[in-house]
């Protein structure tokens, strides 16, 4: 959401670090994704936004990434910085 400022400028809530440092979201999805993943056999997950604006519209559900499912935690990290 609008909130949480333009991910592309440093001190916002998704800023994406380009040291791989991780940003808070991203600690988040890998702790909760870690436990989760545990209890999927197929290790292949949907990763789906919500609230954005880019490309001048606004989304309020929008899919992360340019593949449909991806491949565990590291998929689901990728593709939120993709996006």
């Amino acid at each position: 959401t609008g909130s949480n400022g333009d991910p592309r400028k440093p001190g916002t809530l998704h800023y994406i670090y380009p040291d791989g440092q991780m940003n808070d979201y991203e600690k988040a999805i890998k702790s909760v994704g870690s436990v989760l993943a545990k209890y999927d056999e197929d290790q292949k997950f949907p990763v789906v936004g919500f609230g954005a604006k880019y490309g001048g519209v606004v989304r309020h559900c929008f899919q992360c990434g340019p593949q449909e499912e991806v491949d565990g935690v590291n998929g689901i990290l990728a593709a939120y910085r993709q996006t």
